[in-house]
This record gives C-alpha cells, structure tokens and sequence, in this order.
C-alpha cells in the first residue's frame, strides 16, 4: 500500500489524521493498525502513539441484521446493482419516487485525460479553461477534487487567470465540523475549490444570476458522483456539471461514459 500525504492523510497539530476517500473528511478518531499509523508517526517525527486494539466490533450489516423491519430513504442508491444487492442482504424492497419538481439539468460531455508522462499538466489547464468559462458567464462554481493536493494544484492554477478573492478553497473538514460548517455564500464569477463531495452551501443556485455549475475532477463512483453532482440543480433550478478526470491507458472510454452521464 502507498500512503501519500495530503491525499490519504494530513499532518494536523502534531498528529496523523486520516482522510476517507469518498467524502475528503479528516477522521480525527481513526488510528490505522498493524503499524502503519506509526510508522508515518516516525516519518514525520512525530510522538508515536502505542497502537489500539478494539475491544468489541460490529459491522453495518450485523447492526442492521439485528432488526426485523427496515425501512430507508437515500437519493444516491438507486442504480440495479445496488438495489439487488441491499435485496439480497436484507430482503428489502425498492422503489423509485417521483421527483416533486421536474430536473432542470444539463450534464456535458466529460474531459477525458489521459495518463501519460506530463498529462496531469493538460488535465489542470482543461479543468482550468472549464471552470473560468462557466465563471465568466457570471456564474457560481464549485469544483470537486479526489485530494487535498490537487485541489491546491488547481487553486493556484485558478488563481493566475481570476482574480484571487474570488477563488476560495473548502480543504479540510473534521467528522466533529460536518452538519455544523457551512461556505460562505456565492457570488457571481465566485469559484470553489473543494474536497468535500457532499459539502453544505449557504447562497446556492436559487440566489445566483446565473445558476451553478459542478466540475467534477476526479472519476468517482456513482454514489459520490451523484453526492458531487447533487449541490446543483435543486428545487427545480437550474445547474450544470461536468466531469474532467484523468484516466489510465486501455480505458474503455464507451463503457465509462454511459456510466457517469
């Protein structure tokens, strides 16, 4: 395994915190085991903290096991696959509601890139020209990145071609920050870099002379692209989004576009 920093974990007021892969949360209470916490402690030249062995455990699935009727809502679990296996595990049945208002969303054609020696470079300045186009049709953006470094790479990026007041960075957030912490509100040509798929946002699309747009960076899995995708085009407003992400060699580009469209 390979433990890069600002992408798996941050360094935080003397301490390895993780940071999950699907939301860019910092877990401040997750200590990795059979040594690795200790040795990036080592790395860093950090205290080392003695490792902790959990006393009682019990999965997602032996907890919900334990009820006879399950019931649930969730706007980000509906594709076949998913749908059967909560079937299969917990004998559960599905259906598709309604939306209350009809969807008023375009999802333009994805920016693929690939991974060759000096591409990343390419894929910055392609995720750069997207966002400062959406920004000056006067509209809001916010664009999703995989990792804290990236999303620095392409603040900074941002930054050389708008004006830097306007390009704000949503980094890191806690599991103690999350329902609490909310952006400050969007303005016009305003654009922010974030980690945070599933982010909350004071001012969104409602408020904007324009509507929001979601540039998506990475090629995330359909529960957090529907997360990303899902800040805009809300109560019957208007958004956009679109997805700019770099892949490997031998991709089948067909199969990934029908997708995440």
């Amino acid at each position: 395994f390979t433990f890069q920093e600002n992408v798996d974990y941050v360094v935080q007021n003397d301490a390895i915190k993780p940071v999950s892969g699907a939301t860019g949360i910092t877990q401040d209470s997750l200590h990795w085991s059979d040594g690795i916490h200790q040795i990036l402690e080592v790395m860093h030249g950090l205290p080392v903290t003695p490792e902790s062995l959990p006393t009682n455990f019990l999965s997602n699935f032996a907890f919900f096991r334990r009820y006879k009727f399950l019931y649930g809502v969730t706007g980000t679990l509906g594709s076949p696959a998913v749908r059967q296996s909560l079937k299969q595990a917990y004998q559960l049945k599905s259906r598709r509601m309604p939306l209350s208002r009809k969807k008023r969303f375009v999802n333009y054609a994805p920016d693929l890139i690939g991974t060759e020696q000096l591409m990343r470079d390419r894929w910055i300045q392609k995720v750069v020209e997207n966002v400062l186009k959406e920004l000056r049709r006067n509209r809001g953006v916010l664009c999703i990145c995989r990792s804290i470094e990236n999303a620095t790479l392409i603040s900074q990026a941002l930054k050389q071609s708008w004006p830097e007041r306007d390009v704000k960075e949503y980094l890191r957030q806690s599991n103690a920050d999350v329902g609490s912490g909310e952006m400050e509100p969007f303005r016009p040509g305003m654009v922010i870099v974030s980690t945070i798929s599933n982010v909350k946002m004071s001012g969104s699309s409602g408020r904007l002379p324009g509507f929001l747009h979601v540039e998506l960076t990475f090629l995330a899995e359909s529960r957090e692209e529907a997360q990303a995708l899902g800040r805009t085009s809300r109560q019957g407003k208007k958004g956009t989004a679109r997805v700019t992400a770099m892949v490997t060699q031998g991709f089948l580009l067909a199969e990934k576009e029908s997708d995440i469209l």
